[in-house]
């Protein structure tokens, strides 16, 4: 005695067809739907940190800025006190140097620490240039030092 398996019709095989392609499919769409999800999972958390490393790193140029233009300003105003007003935003910008230290995935200590020394040698050439031009008791030597000083240190910071 042989076993026959039952054979499916034409009709059968039509039908049948279709529904293993939307099954296919159905796969294919979850698997794609489940790899998006988990990408903008990993985008979300990469924003979350790199976003305020961005805000921290924007404001301290602007700050930075502000103090450029600040001892400027005082020396051509010859204003003394304003020179004495930028430790402010010497105070902010050493502050927020602080905070970028806290996010050691993205940012190396030793350039956070490598520009904030170099922004404390900006920041006393700059604060001493400005002085002794107000003053007008520098000499010649002593300018072009602290100018070159701070020409080299505002590259650098």
């Amino acid at each position: 005695m042989i076993l026959r398996t039952p054979a499916l019709t034409i009709f059968q095989k039509m039908l049948v067809a279709p529904l293993v392609g939307v099954l296919l499919y159905s796969a294919y769409l979850l698997f794609t739907y489940k790899e998006q999800q988990a990408n903008s999972a990993t985008i979300e958390e990469i924003r979350a940190v790199y976003l305020p490393v961005l805000e921290l790193a924007g404001g301290n140029v602007i700050v930075f800025e502000a103090v450029v233009a600040t001892f400027k300003d005082a020396v051509l105003a010859g204003e003394e006190e304003w020179v004495h007003n930028v430790g402010k935003e010497k105070a902010g910008i050493e502050a927020s140097l602080t905070r970028l230290g806290a996010y050691a995935p993205v940012v190396d200590r030793q350039g956070v620490e490598r520009l904030r020394g170099e922004f404390r040698q900006y920041y006393d050439n700059a604060y001493a240039l400005s002085m002794a031009m107000l003053r007008k008791d520098a000499s010649a030597e002593d300018l072009d030092r602290l100018i070159e000083n701070v020409e080299r240190y505002h590259g650098q910071a």
